[in-house]
């Protein structure tokens, strides 16, 4: 039951409660430590998803070889040799016809191993990577995954890897399919 007070008790309570009051300090709430955290999380998380060779997206043209051995994949520029295109990032740069790219498309024609749209789009990759690395503070690794049809002619391999070299790619994989447990 609710105790009925008189006027003189109710004012000494509120000042009681006003006093308790102004003895506790009033303190705004400070967010840097929380949003730098965010910050960490989120270069933390942006890193980890572009570093994933687990998220390798095939393409329907792409037939990969068997493997002999295996080795865990690493997170790097991958690039796709599929029958009818050259991608990069899953991006189609340069169409392929008969197993050759055209020579309208290599720097220095037929007997050419640069070839410019893909030369083009790798070094755009590689700058995205050094200021993704500036801002980091890693070291751009300058790697390449390099998935290919099982039937693609050696020839246009290399020039795809001449290609990469040029653009700061010095260091590749040839990533190929796992072996069955059956075999």
């Amino acid at each position: 039951m609710a105790k009925e007070l008189t006027r003189q008790e109710a004012r000494k309570f509120m000042n009681g409660f006003k006093r308790k009051m102004d003895e506790i300090e009033h303190t705004d709430l400070n967010i840097v430590p929380m949003m730098d955290m965010m910050t960490i999380l989120l270069v933390f998380l942006i890193k980890s998803m572009t570093a994933s060779a687990e998220n390798i997206a095939l393409d329907q043209d792409l037939q990969m070889p068997k493997a002999l051995t295996s080795t865990e994949a690493r997170g790097a520029l991958n690039v796709q040799v599929t029958a009818n295109w050259i991608l990069v990032e899953g991006q189609k740069v340069v169409p392929i016809k008969r197993g050759k790219v055209d020579p309208a498309d290599k720097r220095d024609g037929e007997t050419g191993f640069s070839i410019t749209k893909l030369y083009d789009e790798m070094k755009k990759q590689s700058e995205r990577d050094k200021r993704r690395a500036a801002i980091t503070g890693d070291k751009a690794s300058g790697e390449l995954t390099l998935m290919a049809h099982y039937n693609t002619p050696y020839r246009l391999i290399l020039e795809v890897l001449y290609t990469a070299g040029e653009a700061e790619y010095g260091k590749y994989r040839l990533l190929v399919m796992s072996p069955n447990k059956e075999q």
